[in-house]
């Protein structure tokens, strides 16, 4: 009896902690930003103008976000304080990411704003060991399960404060002379992104009854309407590459293992030829999107930033830092293209222009190291949550083409692709050994 009921209270606590999990969750996935802090602009988010993912809601002082910071990492250590030994384990055998942290925390040595870049990196350290925590403490399909409610709980939210309370739940954007919504996030490619993220888990999430089908598919057309009405063009590009991933997976998993590695081989030699393609009609394709060919002005803040980092090729200017400098490179790429940026639109410039190639070479081979893992779980297992994990990987690069969502302190992209990085690793090694993952 006594047996019964420790075990009931273990229950009990484990369920209080998953609740709990939804507040630093919630947290990652507004990078840092809360809707009811502050005066939010109603002006224009748009290119140049953003501040991507280390800045505060306008108007709202540091101090809170400081605070809040500090409850969602001390919330964090409480839930993952029985998992301790079992995190730092996996801190300690995924030696690319333990090197990423190291190298992000080294730049402060170099860095122009040394305490800027100490802070920041704290904060990403903090979010890697909480993606390594949920890697330890949920199974794969768990994780799917948490972040399904995840998604809903940012879904409803962001609806409600969008139709109820347009002052917070929606912004004027310049570019389209219109509002659009933006949700619990902080501007309308900050709500559209994160979304199209939890979206694929409904995606490859597995349905137990009609009931469930119902609310997934309900799910997945909210999150579809929510993209659109953000008006963001890279939320749709997002939206076509999850569509193009589901149904070629769908093919995949539908053939014999002899043909899986082949129809694989072929899907990379499909990507490699459209993104061909598209790079010599990219005239047209923009036109059609309602893009001119720079992008909104990407192309030529990339120019301006690759003469910047040039200066500094091999560790780069520091963590976070080149973006905070207001008497060097910083305001001269401004003054080249006329906008105050605070990013480069670029995931993997950044990581260039924070760490060098030193950094970027890491970050490159954890994207080998993925796909090297999913080749080898897909052509010898039929999984969901392998298939999904695959899917963050390739939203991963196509997001960071034109936005900055890569080693971002306080982000949920950041902790979702450590988590599938994570998972194929595991499932491969699994398979290997001959065992069924998931």
């Amino acid at each position: 009896m006594q047996s019964a009921t420790a075990e009931q209270d273990r229950s009990m606590l484990g369920l209080v902690v998953n609740w709990a999990l939804m507040i630093p969750l919630i947290y990652f996935a507004e990078r840092g930003h809360f809707w009811f802090l502050g005066q939010r602009d109603s002006s224009s988010l748009s290119v140049g103008e953003t501040v991507h993912g280390a800045g505060n809601v306008t108007g709202a002082g540091g101090v809170e976000f400081l605070v809040i910071g500090l409850i969602i990492f001390a919330l964090i250590f409480m839930c993952a304080f029985s998992n301790i030994h079992s995190v730092l384990s996996r801190f300690y055998k995924d030696r690319l990411f333990s090197a990423i942290i190291f190298l992000v925390v080294a730049s402060t040595a170099w860095s122009q704003f040394p305490f800027v870049t100490l802070k920041y990196a704290g904060s990403l350290a903090c979010g890697t060991f909480f993606a390594f925590f949920l890697t330890r403490r949920f199974s794969p399909s768990q994780q799917l399960q948490l972040l399904y409610q995840l998604g809903w709980i940012a879904l409803l939210l962001s609806f409600a404060l969008a139709i109820f309370w347009p002052c917070y739940g929606q912004v004027l954007d310049m570019e389209l002379g219109t509002n659009v919504w933006r949700g619990i996030y902080d501007y309308k490619n900050a709500c559209a992104i994160p979304t199209v993220f939890l979206l694929s888990v409904a995606i490859f999430l597995r349905a137990h009854g009609v009931l469930s089908l119902f609310f997934r598919t309900g799910y997945i057309l909210l999150s579809v309407l929510l993209v659109l009405m953000t008006g963001s063009r890279t939320g749709w590009v997002l939206l076509s590459t999850l569509a193009i991933y589901y149904f070629a997976m769908m093919a995949i998993q539908k053939i014999g293992h002899t043909e899986r590695a082949r129809m694989l081989f072929l899907s990379v030699g499909v990507a490699l030829s459209s993104l061909a393609l598209v790079s010599h009609c990219i005239t047209l394709i923009t036109q059609l999107i309602g893009k001119d060919i720079s992008l909104t002005g990407r192309t030529n803040i990339w120019k301006a930033v690759i003469a910047a980092g040039s200066k500094h090729p091999i560790l780069g200017y520091g963590y976070m830092s080149f973006f905070q400098n207001v008497q060097d490179e910083a305001p001269d790429v401004a003054l080249q293209i006329g906008l105050n940026v605070h990013a480069a639109h670029n995931g993997f410039l950044d990581v260039w222009l924070a760490l060098g190639v030193i950094g970027l070479g890491l970050l490159v081979w954890s994207f080998v190291r993925a796909f090297k893992d999913l080749f080898a779980c897909l052509s010898l297992q039929r999984s969901l949550y392998l298939s999904w994990c695959g899917c963050i990987v390739f939203l991963m690069i196509v997001v960071n083409i034109d936005e900055k969502a890569m080693m971002v302190p306080n982000d949920l992209i950041w902790i979702l692709y450590i988590l599938v990085c994570v998972g194929l690793a595991d499932g491969a090694r699994s398979i290997r050994a001959g065992t069924k993952y998931e």
